[in-house]
């Protein structure tokens, strides 16, 4: 169970690196200035939270799925989200 679990978030960072490619992103750093980038192998959610509560409202349909980019100099983390880059349908399989 763990290697095909492993082997689908190698495919998910795969898809993702591919996309990001092709759109030339990311640029450089724009904390550290440096072009050293990993893409995580899996995907998180950005929960939605509810207006003028500090809940969420714990549906994965009303989170938006993003990935990690993390530049490697000094660790600032950008989220890709996955609908917009086009690749949410392949991605969740």
């Amino acid at each position: 169970m763990a290697i095909s679990f492993v082997r689908k978030a190698k495919s998910v960072q795969q898809t993702v690196i591919e996309a990001l490619q092709a759109k030339d992103l990311p640029k450089a750093c724009p904390v550290c200035g440096q072009r050293s980038w990993v893409v995580a192998q899996g995907v998180t959610y950005l929960e939605l939270g509810v207006p003028g509560t500090r809940y969420t409202t714990g549906y994965r349909e009303e989170a938006i799925p993003c990935v990690p980019v993390v530049c490697n100099h000094c660790g600032n983390t950008l989220l890709f989200n996955l609908i917009v880059l086009g690749i949410w349908d392949q991605v969740r399989g």
